[in-house]
């Protein structure tokens, strides 16, 4: 891996890897490259790349279901895509999608994530540092998973999410509150099957202290 900077308001960087199957695996040695550019606007860092991969054999998550099988693909590549910085004063926004070039075995062909957040700590009130709150709203994509079985491929509808989080720092206590709701009619299925709740509600204090 390299990452190369020349200015402060570029950034480039690869990655080139190589995984070695045992000689009694039923796989092939998979290798893969990254590519990113990364260009800043002010506060805000746009990004973009391709992500190379040979061969690639997927093994069956039959944890869920055991007639699911595995399947070799080729060689596939994605495309990937972000904005990620503070937008004004406070809010920062952090936008990421990666799109594969076609249709694969357990994974989505097309991921979106999408956040606006108001991070603050008020330092005019709390010079100290001692107090901060973070507000975030965030949407996230997923295309429909197909998962192929013995019978025939079976499909995980596509998704999505509206996550909503409210975080106040108190010096070493963090109170939270977290929502998560699925947008739509129907409920969503990560695998085929098992059916995710409509809206989750997490609440509660994170508390570090040493003695």
């Amino acid at each position: 891996a390299a990452r190369f900077t020349p200015f402060s308001f570029l950034s480039l960087g690869g990655v080139a890897s190589l995984r070695r199957a045992p000689n009694d695996a039923d796989a092939d040695d998979v290798r893969s490259v990254r590519g990113e550019i990364g260009l800043r606007v002010r506060d805000v860092w746009l990004t973009g790349g391709v992500v190379a991969l040979d061969s690639v054999h997927v093994t069956p998550p039959i944890v869920f279901d055991s007639t699911f099988v595995s399947n070799d693909e080729g060689r596939t590549r994605a495309l990937f895509g972000g904005v990620r910085g503070r937008v004004w004063r406070a809010i920062h926004a952090d936008v990421f999608a990666f799109r594969w070039e076609r249709e694969g075995s357990y994974r989505p062909q097309l991921q979106v994530r999408s956040e606006v957040y108001v991070r603050t700590r008020w330092l005019k009130k709390f010079p100290s540092g001692q107090f901060g709150a973070l507000i975030s709203v965030r949407h996230d994509y997923r295309d429909g998973i197909s998962f192929p079985t013995s019978t025939g491929p079976t499909i995980a509808r596509s998704s999505h999410e509206l996550n909503s989080l409210l975080e106040i720092r108190l010096v070493d206590a963090v109170l939270f509150w977290r929502q998560r709701y699925t947008i739509g009619q129907r409920t969503n299925e990560f695998v085929p099957g098992y059916s995710v709740p409509r809206q989750t509600t997490l609440y509660g204090v994170r508390w570090d202290f040493w003695n």
